[in-house]
């Protein structure tokens, strides 16, 4: 299972959108090998990272902050480094993670959120 909760605000002044992301997830816990208890790395591309903290289980349970973002350019990863290990008792986690990026215009190269302009036919 995974579900998602994404929030994304552009602002067009100044061509920067924020973002925050929830994703909830099955805790594999044949892939919860020692080292890397402590970490979490996900695909990205082109986006700036604020913070990222896990919950696991119930809601009420306190989260984790990351203490260590490091962003791998070249593999496209991002991988949170948290202080406490993902408890291998948890069902489901659950990662938040805060982040920024900037508008583009429409090309070939873009990834994430672009700005796109249509100067199309309408005539009402």
């Amino acid at each position: 299972m995974i579900s998602y909760d994404l929030k994304i605000t552009p602002n067009f002044s100044t061509f920067v959108f924020e973002g925050d992301i929830s994703i909830e997830f099955t805790v594999n816990k044949e892939e919860l090998k020692d080292d890397l208890k402590k970490q979490i790395t996900l695909h990205s591309k082109e986006l700036c990272y604020v913070s990222a903290s896990f919950k696991a289980g119930a809601d009420s349970a306190a989260p984790v902050a990351a203490e260590e973002i490091r962003v791998n350019l070249k593999a496209t990863t991002v991988t949170f480094l948290f202080p406490d290990e993902i408890p291998a008792t948890a069902e489901t986690l659950t990662l938040s993670i805060q982040f920024s990026g900037f508008l583009k215009y429409v090309c070939f190269q873009c990834r994430n959120f672009y700005l796109f302009r249509w100067t199309g036919f309408c005539t009402h």
